[in-house]
């Protein structure tokens, strides 16, 4: 079911989610993990009240160093200026 359907903004206000029980989300973890990001320490972080934080951290990641503009986990280019990226784990 979907957080909206439920009246919920956040896995982590779900019981499913707490519980490892959820296939949507464990689904999605499992790709993000696959390229660096844990889903689960970052929604640790927003329920913690860090999100400023957090987004902080991730734009540095995920922001290319030649050009600064935003990149994708799953590219090994900057679709701006093409410059080779190496992501740092989390």
């Amino acid at each position: 079911m979907y957080l909206r359907a439920k009246g919920l903004n956040y896995c982590y206000e779900c019981g499913e989610y707490e519980n490892n029980s959820c296939v949507k989300h464990g689904k999605l973890a499992q790709s993000y993990l696959e390229v660096g990001v844990d889903l689960r320490a970052n929604l640790t972080k927003i329920a913690s009240g860090l999100t400023e934080e957090w987004l902080k951290e991730s734009e540095g990641r995920f922001k290319c160093s030649n050009c600064g503009q935003p990149l994708s986990a799953w590219k090994e280019s900057c679709h701006k200026c093409g410059h080779k990226v190496t992501f740092k784990k989390s």
